[in-house]
């Protein structure tokens, strides 16, 4: 099955995309994209390839749905449901399908159920699916431990946590977040020019939903986490006293029972003895029988294993049903070989 694409999106991820769908055989037919830097150059050239690809980055959306064929539309710009489908809108409406990396459309119905509603109707009227993926929210903390509570007779709680390594992010994010007082991170959060990690909503709402657990309340919380030692990143130096990372929650209970807990660390140079936690992920089942399962790979690949999870599902995403969709509705099988 030859599977043309529009990519939008030509910022980091989107170049990972670009360089994935490539090696697996998709045909990429246009690329989306508003910086003037990016306009009118080749997607290949701005992904570093060896080789011109012959397809030029252009911000003219109605020429290029007037003007090129294509199956699905790979999209990588914005995590929040709003903005994202504003731009998507253009392509539904087009008939072509669309998967985003976008964290907030991983599962969007109980935070926006009037705005969920409108995609899946407009979705379907044009006979089209749309879907959020990648790796957290799109499979560690959603499909993963979905596919390990199949294995249980019965599922009290789940836990997961999930703690990255920070000191490989670029110094802009890097120097934004870390190196800053607590009170200055803590402010930095309040107005918005320190981001968070966005998905774990989507990631424990997912879950219950799949389980059939009607949640009593759900709580997210942050904390910064403030370094004991020195920390010498590629981008700076962390002194003692100032930040070196942050902590996010995400609860769910059940007449004030946690039923579900999800954590995600994201850490300069994380380490038992300063910070109790190291990289890696791990989910922790209350059932029978109790399961314990570990991974280090995706928290020290995360870009890869982001954009690897998008290109493996198009096909599927293809031939899935009408309407705004989630993972948990397709297949864990990849799309196409390599070459």
């Amino acid at each position: 099955m030859q599977v043309s694409v529009i990519q939008y999106g030509m910022g980091h991820m989107g170049q990972r995309l670009i360089k994935l769908m490539l090696r697996k055989g998709f045909n990429i037919v246009a690329a989306i994209d508003t910086k003037a830097d990016y306009l009118g150059e080749d997607i290949g050239e701005i992904a570093s390839l060896d080789q011109k690809v012959g397809v030029k980055v252009t911000n003219d959306i109605a020429d290029v749905l007037k003007n090129v064929k294509a199956d699905i539309v790979s999209h990588a710009t914005v995590s929040y449901l709003a903005p994202l489908y504003d731009q998507i809108k253009p392509f539904i409406e087009a008939g072509l399908n669309v998967v985003s990396i976008a964290e907030e459309l991983s599962y969007p119905w109980i935070k926006s159920p009037g705005l969920s509603e409108e995609i899946d109707r407009n979705a379907k009227a044009h006979n089209v699916s749309v879907i959020g993926t990648g790796l957290n929210p799109g499979l560690e903390m959603e499909v993963v431990p979905l596919i390990y509570t199949s294995a249980c007779w019965s599922v009290d709680k789940i836990v997961a946590r999930r703690v990255v390594d920070y000191s490989r992010f670029s110094p802009t994010r890097g120097m934004l977040r870390y190196g800053v007082t607590p009170e200055q991170y803590r402010k930095g959060v309040l107005n918005s020019s320190i981001p968070m990690h966005v998905g774990l909503y989507e990631c424990l709402t997912m879950v219950s939903d799949a389980l059939g657990w009607k949640l009593d309340n759900i709580s997210e919380t942050w904390e910064s986490i403030v370094s004991r030692s020195v920390r010498k990143a590629p981008w700076g130096t962390i002194e003692p006293g100032t930040t070196c990372g942050f902590k996010q929650t995400a609860t769910g209970t059940i007449k004030e029972e946690v039923k579900i807990l999800f954590e995600q660390y994201g850490i300069v140079y994380p380490t038992l003895e300063d910070d109790g936690v190291e990289p890696g992920y791990t989910i922790w089942i209350d059932g029978d029988p109790p399961m314990t399962i570990k991974s280090e790979g995706t928290t020290r690949a995360g870009d890869l294993c982001t954009s690897a999870r998008q290109v493996n599902i198009l096909a599927a995403v293809i031939e899935a049903k009408p309407g705004l969709i989630s993972v948990k509705d397709l297949p864990v099988t990849p799309s196409l070989p390599d070459k």
